[in-house]
């Protein structure tokens, strides 16, 4: 899981930050953890973008042929 990156413009300059808070384990028998909170800043023209997940549900039983390139092609 990624909880913080750091982007940068073809100048080399820093152009957004990525941050994910709120993270909670959703599945102990696998340790699979989500972030509740997600938030992108642009440090260059100082607009930020903000994504929360109020609800989520985890599904076991997804086949993993949807996960394919030749699946996701024909969808």
């Amino acid at each position: 899981m990624v909880r913080k990156g750091i982007y940068y413009d073809l100048q080399g300059k820093l152009l957004k930050e990525f941050n994910a808070t709120r993270v909670t384990e959703v599945d102990p028998s696998d340790h699979r953890f989500l972030s509740l909170k997600m938030t992108m800043v642009n440090k260059q023209n100082g607009r930020k973008s903000i994504m929360e997940i109020k609800k989520h549900k985890l599904s076991k039983n997804i086949p993993d042929k949807y996960f394919s390139l030749r699946y996701l092609e024909r969808i």
